[in-house]
Protein backbone atom coordinates (compact mmCIF):
# COMPACT_ATOMS: atom_id res chain seq x y z
CA UNK A 1 0.00 0.00 0.00
CA UNK A 2 2.42 2.55 1.05
CA UNK A 3 4.51 1.90 -2.77
CA UNK A 4 1.37 3.38 -4.01
CA UNK A 5 1.65 6.48 -2.78
CA UNK A 6 5.11 7.19 -2.96
CA UNK A 7 4.66 5.67 -6.77
CA UNK A 8 2.30 7.93 -7.03
CA UNK A 9 4.06 11.00 -6.10
CA UNK A 10 7.05 10.16 -7.92
CA UNK A 11 4.75 9.93 -10.73
CA UNK A 12 2.72 12.38 -10.35
CA UNK A 13 4.03 14.75 -7.55
CA UNK A 14 1.45 16.46 -4.92
CA UNK A 15 -1.80 15.82 -7.23
CA UNK A 16 -1.32 12.15 -7.21
CA UNK A 17 -1.73 12.34 -3.29
CA UNK A 18 -5.04 13.68 -3.93
CA UNK A 19 -7.99 11.00 -3.56
CA UNK A 20 -9.43 8.99 -6.68
CA UNK A 21 -12.87 7.52 -7.12
CA UNK A 22 -13.33 3.68 -7.21
CA UNK A 23 -15.81 3.45 -9.89
CA UNK A 24 -15.10 1.27 -11.93
CA UNK A 25 -13.65 2.77 -15.58
CA UNK A 26 -16.55 0.39 -17.33
CA UNK A 27 -19.05 -2.08 -16.73
CA UNK A 28 -18.64 -5.27 -19.35
CA UNK A 29 -22.12 -6.85 -17.75
CA UNK A 30 -24.19 -3.72 -18.19
CA UNK A 31 -27.47 -3.72 -19.74
CA UNK A 32 -26.83 -2.22 -23.80
CA UNK A 33 -28.68 1.37 -24.68
CA UNK A 34 -30.81 -0.31 -27.01
CA UNK A 35 -32.94 -2.81 -24.46
CA UNK A 36 -33.12 -0.09 -21.67
CA UNK A 37 -35.11 2.00 -24.31
CA UNK A 38 -37.25 -1.37 -25.53
CA UNK A 39 -37.81 -1.84 -21.47
CA UNK A 40 -38.94 1.81 -20.60
CA UNK A 41 -41.23 2.20 -23.99
CA UNK A 42 -42.74 -1.26 -23.57
CA UNK A 43 -43.83 -0.51 -19.62
CA UNK A 44 -44.90 3.24 -21.08
CA UNK A 45 -46.54 1.75 -23.80
CA UNK A 46 -48.15 -1.44 -22.73
CA UNK A 47 -48.58 -0.80 -18.52
CA UNK A 48 -47.67 -4.39 -18.33
CA UNK A 49 -45.08 -6.10 -15.72
CA UNK A 50 -42.02 -7.06 -15.47
CA UNK A 51 -42.72 -11.00 -16.05
CA UNK A 52 -44.65 -9.68 -18.96
CA UNK A 53 -42.14 -7.70 -20.73
CA UNK A 54 -39.09 -9.35 -19.90
CA UNK A 55 -40.61 -12.70 -21.59
CA UNK A 56 -41.29 -10.63 -24.54
CA UNK A 57 -38.08 -8.98 -24.72
CA UNK A 58 -36.06 -11.65 -23.41
CA UNK A 59 -34.68 -10.08 -20.47
CA UNK A 60 -34.64 -11.10 -16.29
CA UNK A 61 -37.64 -10.01 -14.92
CA UNK A 62 -35.36 -8.45 -12.30
CA UNK A 63 -33.59 -7.00 -14.80
CA UNK A 64 -36.70 -5.41 -16.32
CA UNK A 65 -37.65 -4.35 -12.63
CA UNK A 66 -34.36 -2.49 -12.18
CA UNK A 67 -34.16 -0.12 -15.47
CA UNK A 68 -37.30 2.07 -15.35
CA UNK A 69 -36.70 2.52 -11.76
CA UNK A 70 -33.87 4.18 -12.95
CA UNK A 71 -35.33 6.20 -15.72
CA UNK A 72 -37.85 7.52 -13.17
CA UNK A 73 -40.68 5.57 -14.80
CA UNK A 74 -43.57 4.77 -12.13
CA UNK A 75 -44.61 0.98 -12.11
CA UNK A 76 -48.06 2.35 -13.71
CA UNK A 77 -47.25 4.67 -15.89
CA UNK A 78 -50.52 6.24 -16.76
CA UNK A 79 -52.13 6.03 -13.15
CA UNK A 80 -53.89 9.52 -12.52
CA UNK A 81 -52.44 9.00 -8.84
CA UNK A 82 -48.91 9.41 -10.46
CA UNK A 83 -49.63 13.06 -10.87
CA UNK A 84 -50.05 13.72 -7.57
CA UNK A 85 -48.03 14.74 -4.73
CA UNK A 86 -46.53 11.82 -2.61
CA UNK A 87 -48.75 13.33 0.62
CA UNK A 88 -51.95 13.43 -1.74
CA UNK A 89 -51.83 9.84 -2.31
CA UNK A 90 -51.35 8.66 1.29
CA UNK A 91 -53.71 6.34 3.04
CA UNK A 92 -54.47 8.95 5.77
CA UNK A 93 -54.95 11.66 3.14
CA UNK A 94 -57.63 9.48 1.34
CA UNK A 95 -59.48 8.33 4.57
CA UNK A 96 -61.74 10.39 6.37
CA UNK A 97 -60.55 11.56 10.17
CA UNK A 98 -62.88 10.84 12.89
CA UNK A 99 -61.96 13.13 16.19
CA UNK A 100 -60.90 11.05 18.96
CA UNK A 101 -62.52 11.40 22.37
CA UNK A 102 -60.52 13.37 25.31
CA UNK A 103 -59.32 10.86 27.50
CA UNK A 104 -60.14 10.61 31.16
CA UNK A 105 -58.29 12.36 33.30
CA UNK A 106 -55.85 11.02 35.49
CA UNK A 107 -57.30 10.72 39.13
CA UNK A 108 -56.02 9.44 42.05
CA UNK A 109 -57.89 6.32 42.84
CA UNK A 110 -58.43 5.22 46.10
CA UNK A 111 -56.46 2.67 47.55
Amino acid sequence: MRHRWINRFRQEGHDGLWGRSSRPHHCPRQIRVEVEEAIVATRRRERRGQDWIGSQLEVPARTVARVPRRHGVPYRANSPLNSLPRSDTSTDALRQRTPRSPRPSKTARPH
